[in-house]
């Protein structure tokens, strides 16, 4: 089995923390806030 964090994971500091004891981190959070700063997919 394997296991994954990613609630609230939004830096790489974080994913250090989780890395001994997890086989993934999932960033969502990240990627979304990532899209609001640079207003991908708002057209020209």
């Amino acid at each position: 089995m394997k296991i994954l964090a990613g609630f609230g994971i939004v830096e790489r500091k974080q994913v250090e923390i989780f890395s001994p004891y997890v086989h993934a981190a999932i960033i969502g959070s990240a990627f979304i806030k990532e899209i609001m700063n640079t207003g991908y997919g708002k057209g020209p």
